[in-house]
């Protein structure tokens, strides 16, 4: 039995089930393989090294033969970055090449792996509908303690490069909802539609269409919808700032920045775009021009940092990231100070012995460092949880 105050009521909106059986089946080990590096740069090139990316390998190897074919990866974006040989065929060495490159420092490690938590978990609920997409891309998961009643609630934002990435994945997904579930939270992993089909805003506007939802309905699973926490990782990480400083993307769904009581970031280097463009190599220039253009003013326009004011309402910031990554380092603190010079309660803290994978994988992980600084802001905005562990 799950220990928090008596429900609220909250505003309702219609939600519907979305069978994701379809989509998921490619989608799943596409974005497990794409989020994480596979570390084989020195393992034969037919044969995967072993872990979860190296799994996600060998699912989308339908005939096993140790290499992945267009008709196996229908992705082109994806699969031309992929086939650096422009052979018609991905290794695993070419994939952990170009990941290596896109992620620097990555592994396999897999998602941190606690006690079993019991729960309630309601998947692929349609946060909105838009005449053809694939429901699965508008749509969010939610767990739940068991009789949850009135709880805060943590939503999740994966990352991905604004282009690949899953609400179900573990990392996003069942793996820290058995960390935040355990703590006495409520745990919603949102979807949104992806680059090269859509550039910006519409990232950002499909996470405000789903924070409405999560406002408007989360009540109806046993959360509190005056207590919303928004978390991102990486690119997620981007749109959690940006959805929580640039108040029309809230507004246009008919809310205000006054629902989203606190902002998580996970090695986010999007902060500030044209900054993180002028020093990107190519390929990341190219991912982050793939999501906003080339244009200046599009740039800015989808730069947290810009959208940074006083009196905007904008919640407290706590910005984590990995020590060893000088761009993250450089955009996290840039922002901290922003949000600070404008009267916003902000913190960026390093994290030592991370990578851009494991920041992410090991929250709910015993000892984790980033797990209790999370925890330790969320006691700070008087978001009452339980141990967790």
């Amino acid at each position: 039995m799950t220990t928090c105050v008596s429900v609220g009521t909250g505003r309702d909106r219609t939600e519907r089930p979305v069978g994701a059986a379809r989509s998921c089946a490619l989608i799943a080990p596409t974005i497990a393989l794409a989020a994480c590096s596979l570390a084989v740069a020195s393992a034969p090139a037919t044969r995967p090294a072993s872990g979860a990316a190296a799994e996600a390998f060998r699912m989308l190897d339908r005939n096993g033969d140790g290499k992945i074919t267009r008709d196996e990866l229908p992705r082109p974006v994806l699969f031309g970055m992929m086939d650096r040989n422009r052979d018609g065929e991905v290794t695993p060495a070419e994939a952990a090449a170009v990941m290596g490159r896109l992620m620097p420092g990555a592994t396999s490690r897999p998602a941190a792996a606690g006690p079993a938590v019991a729960m309630d978990k309601h998947l692929n609920l349609r946060y909105a509908t838009v005449e053809g997409v694939d429901p699965n891309l508008l749509s969010l998961d939610v767990y739940a303690p068991k009789a949850a009643r009135n709880c805060p609630v943590m939503v999740m934002i994966h990352g991905g490069g604004w282009r690949m990435g899953d609400k179900s994945n573990p990392a996003v997904g069942q793996s820290k909802a058995a960390h935040f579930v355990a703590a006495g939270c409520i745990y919603v992993s949102v979807n949104y539609r992806l680059t090269p089909a859509v550039q910006h805003p519409v990232h950002v506007q499909d996470v405000a269409k789903a924070l409405a939802w999560v406002d408007a309905n989360i009540a109806r699973y046993g959360g509190d919808p005056k207590r919303i926490i928004i978390m991102g990782h990486s690119a997620g990480a981007h749109l959690a700032a940006l959805v929580a400083t640039d108040e029309r993307r809230l507004k246009a769904e008919g809310r205000d920045l006054g629902i989203v009581k606190g902002v998580v970031l996970l090695d986010g280097a999007g902060y500030d775009v044209p900054r993180q463009i002028a020093a990107a190599g190519a390929v990341l220039r190219g991912m982050y021009e793939a999501a906003f253009t080339k244009d200046l003013a599009a740039q800015r326009d989808a730069s947290p940092i810009t959208h940074v004011a006083a009196g905007k309402g904008i919640p407290p910031f706590l910005i984590l990231y990995v020590a060893s990554r000088p761009d993250a380092a450089d955009q996290s603190n840039r922002l901290a100070d922003a949000l600070r010079k404008a009267g916003v309660r902000a913190e960026a803290i390093p994290c030592q012995g991370k990578n851009h994978m494991t920041i992410n994988q090991d929250i709910g992980a015993p000892g984790d460092k980033p797990t209790a600084a999370i925890m330790d802001f969320l006691r700070g905005l008087t978001v009452a949880t339980r141990p967790a562990n």
